[in-house]
Parts: C-alpha cells; structure tokens; sequence
C-alpha cells in the first residue's frame, strides 16, 4: 500500500491508530460469502481480491479489488446479506472493520451531505449489480439455447438436407439479427 493511502487510513481511524484485526489470506481463500450476515467491512492492504456473485448456477464477477481499496461496506451500511462472495485472487493483507467502527468513520466526517452521498451510493452500486447479474444470466441463457440448437443441427441433420437447412434457416437468422437491431442501443 502507498504511505499516502496508510497515512489516510491512519487518519481516519477515530482514536489515529490502526484497527487492529487484521488477516492474511492465502490465493483461493474466501474472505466474506454471499449470503451471510455483513457484519464487517474490509479494507486491502496488500494484494488483491475478486467479488463473485452466483445466482442460477452462473457465477459472474463484477469486480477485482486491490490495495487501498474497500470492499463489503455496502452489505455493512444498508444492513443487508452479502449479496457477494469475496476471495482472494494472491496473497492478500486485509483489514476488518466492524460495522459500528465504519459507522463511526462515516459520522466522523460530520457532513450530512457526504452520509446522504455515500447512503445513495451504495444503493445505486447495489441496484446496478443486481441488474447486471441480471443481463448477464439472460445473455448466458440465451448463449445455452443457441448452442443447443447449433448441437441439434450439427448431429441432426443429414448430411444431404443441410443446404436445403441452410437455405431455410437463413432468412430467420436474418430476421433475429434485424430483431437484435431494433433493440439495441
């Protein structure tokens, strides 16, 4: 971590200190698991963290989290279940907070403002996170149903039909691709 984000963590601390749970945990190891009571926030000392959520059998990872960074506040502050699993990519150094002392660092700052931003913040990320896990799971459904239509083709078909497919097939391929035109951005 660079001595200006220790300094910054320093600082902030209410009594200027270090919090002092810390733990190391090797590449692979869970850190927090969605699901569960979110109870604590972390902070990256050293190393690096992925965030995976998993819903319907599809894991999708909407982040990698590194030095200097945080990580389960949103769970912490909205008093929710983790809607995430956090593991470590490498070695990683991490600092735990407790709910009540990031509560404390917040209500340091004083500026109801800044409380209210960082309230609607953490609503925001959680809403666009459940969205794309959303799109995500739609578009791997979507890949899933044409890759089994492509394996029906390909072992269905008979050899001497497959131009006769192909002829057929196209103009409806073409009319997907116009569909997928339509609604695109």
């Amino acid at each position: 971590m660079s001595e200006k984000k220790q300094q910054k963590l320093e600082e902030s601390h209410p009594d200027g200190t270090m919090p002092s749970t810390r733990m190391t945990c090797m590449a692979g190891q869970v850190v927090c698991e969605q699901g569960t009571p979110a109870n604590q926030a972390f902070f990256v000392e050293e190393g690096l963290v992925e965030v995976v959520l998993e819903e319907d059998g599809h894991s999708i990872k909407l982040a990698e989290i590194g030095p200097g960074e945080v990580f389960g506040e949103m769970g912490v502050l909205e008093r929710e279940l983790r809607m995430a699993t956090v593991r470590a990519v490498e070695k990683s150094v991490i600092t735990v907070m407790t709910r009540d002392e990031l509560e404390k660092r917040i209500e340091k700052i004083g500026d109801p403002v800044v409380g209210a931003l960082i309230e609607g913040f953490t609503r925001r990320l959680r809403a666009t996170s459940v969205s794309q896990v959303q799109y995500y799971k739609n578009l791997a459904d979507f890949q899933n149903r044409v890759a089994g239509l492509m394996d029906k083709a390909n072992k269905g078909i008979d050899q001497s039909k497959r131009g006769e497919f192909a002829a057929e097939i196209g103009p409806l391929l073409d009319q997907v691709e116009a569909t997928l035109d339509k609604y695109r951005k």
